[in-house]
């Protein structure tokens, strides 16, 4: 990642089975990545920037995407929607990434349960889900069976935002999964919406918490029993008071403050007049 340019041109980074193994789970026909991500109309380096230079949180995003596509609910998008087909008994395996920088993300598809398998290149002891959530940078593989009507469902992906005040995109971005034995979109003229899935509401924590702790290994492991040192991490956001040389324009976080990311509550500044290398040593 090279600041917020990773919001820019992405893809999938696949790990496969070793040569002579083989999945352990049924394989699947196709294997499709789906990349949620988010989409500005500014320069991301540019966002980044102000919300640096001001102390406050970042500018939202303009747009969620799906395969680098915002999908038919937002304007002048429709023609490029992603289209993903499917055959009646088919199995896919989608790899769904959130390729996004700031928000955590639901993703569902329309009348389709998936069987979850892994998360974050590790495999999972399989279960069966509505619908997924994923933070920026995670990963879960589902497998979906063409087991439904043949017609053309959305898949679709919003926003989780549990903070109570914070700003964030409240736009939903959609692509099609299409059955190849559909009827024709179009019926005397007119254009046949696909199916809608119901999505969470933004801030259903209850159903991130029934997903999340579904988690489980394949297999027993075996993990040390004797620990010797217990080491406890917190990675959060806080909030600095304004520094005293600092203006009102560069602490425009809540109450005239300026948000700070933090480990153990403890922010990192990078050295101004030598190396980090320098600085470590």
């Amino acid at each position: 990642h090279s600041s917020w340019l990773r919001a820019t041109v992405y893809g999938a980074l696949i790990i496969y089975p070793k040569e002579g193994s083989s999945y352990p789970f049924p394989k699947p026909n196709r294997e499709i990545p789906v990349l949620p991500g988010e989409w500005w109309d500014a320069n991301p380096i540019d966002v980044v920037r102000q919300a640096t230079i001001t102390g406050a949180a970042p500018n939202v995003s303009d747009a969620y995407t799906i395969n680098g596509q915002p999908g038919d609910l937002y304007n002048c998008s429709s023609k490029d929607t992603v289209i993903v087909p499917i055959d009646s008994g088919e199995t896919h395996l989608l790899r769904v990434i959130n390729s996004g920088l700031n928000q955590e993300l639901f993703f569902t598809i329309a009348n389709h349960k998936f069987t979850v398998v892994g998360a974050d290149a590790s495999y999972l002891k399989p279960f069966t889900t509505s619908v997924i959530m994923l933070g920026p940078g995670q990963t879960t593989d589902v497998l979906i069976n063409g087991d439904q009507s043949p017609a053309r469902y959305y898949m679709a992906a919003r926003a989780y935002a549990s903070a109570p005040t914070a700003p964030f995109d409240n736009t939903t971005t959609t692509a099609i999964l299409e059955y190849k034995s559909a009827p024709c979109p179009t019926k005397k003229g007119q254009a046949i919406r696909p199916i809608m899935p119901s999505l969470p509401a933004y801030n259903d924590t209850n159903t991130v918490t029934a997903f999340t702790t579904k988690f489980r290994s394949p297999q027993k492991v075996e993990v040390p029993t004797e620990i010797d040192e217990n080491l406890f991490f917190t990675v959060g956001l806080g909030l600095n008071n304004c520094p005293k040389n600092f203006k009102s324009n560069q602490c425009q976080g809540p109450n005239g403050t300026r948000f700070t990311a933090s480990m153990n509550n403890v922010s990192f500044v990078l050295p101004s007049n030598f190396s980090l290398l320098q600085a470590h040593h």
